[in-house]
């Protein structure tokens, strides 16, 4: 009989709060697998994603809010752009000798106002983004959901708009699942603590069925570990414990 999630169900659940996932995601152990599958009790259109997104709905009505904001925000990752030890914390704000040691040739302010949010600069989405809108009209889920810059989904969205090399996301009629499917994977912190078919460069995939790495530029039911019905829609996530 299948139980409720319990390894890492508070980090799944805090994904996708604009469902019950509490109640609908469950896990089995199948020959050293955990096996993700849904109640076969619920309707189709909540089979679709994982029971994450629910995408084969009509598609959610966002109705304009003029208090949104205009973009979503993170700041510049301090070991790229920032003097060792600083960021854009306010505790470790930099110097301006901390510039100068890092031969950053550029006032404190304007460094501010360049690489973090708070200061007005930073790493921005705008709402007009063209694969942001498309990902928004899918969800239902306003600009606001996305500014926590520690949550799965923020970090999700990044990808699917600066990195993502599947090709035109912006009329793609799945990118609620791929972006359920790329939360789930940065909730688990694939890029670190996946043993094989993360997204780190040279990882190790030995899938059956010549199956594909996660957050490669293939249609979703290509990457590792997921099932999908004859529509492209993920039925199972099987994983090797």
């Amino acid at each position: 009989m299948l139980t409720l999630i319990t390894q890492h169900r508070q980090t799944l659940a805090q994904l996708f709060t604009f469902i019950n996932l509490e109640h609908i995601l469950c896990v089995g152990r199948v020959n050293n697998t955990s096996h993700f599958t849904l109640p076969y009790f619920l309707p189709h259109a909540m089979k679709l994603c994982v029971c994450v997104l629910i995408v084969a709905t009509p598609i959610a009505v966002v109705t304009s809010n003029e208090n949104e904001p205009k973009s979503v925000c993170r700041d510049y990752p301090r070991t790229e752009h920032f003097p060792s030890g600083t960021s854009c914390n306010g505790d470790n704000l930099p110097t301006y000798q901390d510039l100068v040691s890092a031969n950053i040739t550029m006032s404190t302010a304007d460094f501010l106002e360049q690489h973090c949010c708070a200061f007005g600069g930073g790493d921005r989405i705008s709402h007009d983004n063209l694969v942001f809108e498309q990902l928004r009209k899918f969800t239902g889920m306003p600009v606001s959901d996305f500014e926590d810059q520690h949550a799965p989904s923020q970090k999700a969205l990044f990808w699917l708009v600066n990195e993502d090399s599947y090709p035109n996301l912006e009329d793609y009629l799945h990118i609620g699942q791929r972006f359920a499917l790329s939360s789930i994977y940065f909730g688990l912190n694939g890029d670190t603590d996946w043993l094989e078919c993360s997204d780190r460069e040279n990882t190790n995939c030995s899938v059956p069925n010549n199956k594909s790495a996660w957050m490669s530029g293939v249609q979703e039911c290509e990457w590792a570990y997921l099932s999908c019905d004859r529509n492209l829609f993920v039925t199972e996530i099987i994983m090797r414990k």
